[in-house]
């Protein structure tokens, strides 16, 4: 990878960082996930455009690439750690318990499966992960496509 992409997917990495830890704030929330995609496509953009010239598509899309998959693994990382811990400070698997139907819950224990098990902390964490690894993807073809865009526009 160039400087230039190290650059732009550690500037995004920061900034998805700060997208996830404020993801918990309950009116901020919200609104994260537009900001991060369109983090991952300005990202992508600024890896293009700090290439030296003459920039080609090609290349460009691949820098926006490995920046946006940065800068979703800056957020993933982020969320990862703090979705577990707001979790638990919410109430944990209790509290997100009694919040559901009853007929739910009994719908659970007739297929012959605990309830709790779906919403203890383990398994909130492995589902926090499983949402690090798909925004990875989505934050690497967004990139690319912010950097094929920018590169084509600027050849």
């Amino acid at each position: 990878m160039a400087p230039s992409t190290w650059r732009a997917g550690l500037i995004g990495a920061a900034l998805g960082a700060f997208l996830g830890l404020i993801s918990v704030v309950p009116l901020l929330g919200c609104l994260v996930v537009p900001l991060s995609l369109i983090l991952y496509i300005v990202i992508g953009i600024l890896a293009a455009l700090w290439m030296p010239s003459p920039r080609d598509v090609g290349p460009g899309a691949g820098a926006g690439a490995a920046a946006g998959a940065l800068a979703g693994l800056g957020y993933g990382i982020a969320s990862m750690i703090v979705t577990p811990l707001a979790y638990t400070l919410m109430g944990g698997a209790q509290t997100a318990m009694r919040s559901l139907p009853p007929q739910l819950m009994e719908m659970y224990r007739q297929a012959g499966l605990d309830p709790q098990m779906f919403f203890s902390l383990p398994m909130v964490t492995l589902s926090a992960g499983l949402c690090c690894i798909s925004n990875l993807v989505f934050a690497a073809i967004l990139g690319a496509i912010g950097g094929a865009v920018a590169a084509a526009a600027s050849s």
